[in-house]
């Protein structure tokens, strides 16, 4: 695979979200939602494998265990984070989602239904972050999303290509 493949890939979930995602020369691209939310595709060119990543929240000074613990939860066996994987930045508290698929077994239709099931996910866990009193739970926060919010968040993105080597933090 290619980075040929990757332009099908973004510009076919591009032209149905309404948008333009381009990678720059290392196979990065940026997408920002509602003006404040930055989703990163990553290509790895030695691997193959596409990344996407975004920062969700920071855990404040309330309760940080019990904001642990629901973050661990979710990523028992992936329930709460539909595949993707959280974590947490020790330098800042920053909490990140993380996923990442081999780009040969992505077609248009699956890259697409990723990355929508990447945004629900994404935005199901920055909306708990910033409450920090509720569970992120699946079913209670899933009628919200399901109102086409995240899609339309991505109508409304602006691309910012992003530069450098690996990991870049938004």
């Amino acid at each position: 695979m290619t980075i040929e493949r990757l332009l099908e890939l973004l510009t076919s979930a591009g032209t149905t979200l309404g948008v333009e995602l381009q990678p720059d020369e290392n196979g990065q691209c940026c997408v920002r939602l509602n003006k404040t939310f930055d989703v990163f595709l990553d290509y790895d060119f030695g691997s193959e494998w596409l990344q996407v990543y975004c920062l969700v929240g920071c855990i404040g000074d309330g309760e940080p265990e019990a904001i642990y613990s629901t973050l661990l939860e979710g990523n028992l066996f992936w329930a709460g984070t539909e595949g993707a994987t959280l974590g947490l930045a020790p330098d800042d508290g920053s909490v990140y989602l993380c996923d990442k698929k081999p780009l040969d077994a992505l077609g248009a239709v699956e890259f697409q239904a990723w990355l929508e099931t990447f945004l629900h996910t994404a935005e199901r866990y920055r909306t708990w972050l910033d409450a920090s009193d509720t569970s992120p739970g699946a079913e209670e926060d899933q009628d919200d999303l399901d109102e086409g919010q995240p899609q339309a968040a991505l109508a409304e993105a602006e691309l910012a290509s992003r530069f450098g080597n690996g990991f870049v933090r938004p």
